[in-house]
């Protein structure tokens, strides 16, 4: 999926459907370094837009309250929201997205069995 911040930006944007075309018009006349512009393609309201899809979705999911509580305490947290951030970070959006794609895809099959499940799951409970 991504093995570099870059790729992983484009991953991300490409996971909200982000609208960047306005934003990359306005930063050009900054002439930032193609690392700094890249950074700065980011649409705030599709992601929180995207985020809040999520949390809806999965309200009342005691495996998503799971994985969200596992993931906001890496920050010191068990907020839900602070969680979904965490699973959007780089070190855990790949493993999250084949997750998200499952649940779409077969929500009726998607337990605490599932082989994506249990492996975000793991990399949440490593140090």
């Amino acid at each position: 999926m991504y093995s570099n911040s870059k790729e992983y930006r484009e991953s991300i944007r490409s996971f909200f459907n982000m609208k960047i075309d306005e934003i990359e018009s306005e930063i050009k006349q900054y002439n930032y370094d193609e690392e700094t512009n890249d950074e700065l393609l980011f649409d705030d309201v599709a992601i929180n837009i995207g985020m809040t899809n999520i949390l809806e979705k999965t309200n009342g999911n005691l495996l998503f309250d799971e994985l969200y509580s596992l993931a906001a305490a890496k920050m010191f947290s068990m907020d839900r929201e602070t969680g979904l951030c965490i699973l959007l970070s780089y070190d855990f959006f790949s493993y999250f997205y084949n997750l998200w794609e499952f649940y779409n895809d077969n929500p009726s099959e998607f337990s605490e069995t599932t082989e994506c499940f249990s492996i975000l799951k793991d990399r949440l409970s490593q140090r």
